[in-house]
């Protein structure tokens, strides 16, 4: 799923980005698949780090999306992977 350029949906792209951001809890939040304790502060200002790195137009909003929200997360907050704990 491709993010669509802001100024022709913005409901529907805030809609797919609070559907990622909570994609990813399901992964690395408290209870999550891989828990690694990440608070939604965490995710959300690990996205916005990521989206800057690799360009909003860029994000595809699937695994390697996620996948790079969890290493911003790594990177910056010192989060560890579970089987890295």
């Amino acid at each position: 799923m491709r993010v669509e350029p802001v100024g022709q949906n913005i409901q529907g792209v805030v809609s797919q980005i609070c559907d990622f951001l909570a994609y990813v809890g399901d992964f690395y939040a408290d209870g999550g698949l891989y828990d690694m304790g990440a608070t939604s502060r965490q995710i959300v200002d690990a996205f916005d780090i990521y989206a800057k790195r690799v360009g909003y137009e860029n994000l595809a909003l699937d695994s390697v999306d996620r996948e790079g929200v969890r290493d911003v997360m790594i990177e910056f907050f010192g989060l560890k992977f579970p089987n890295e704990a």
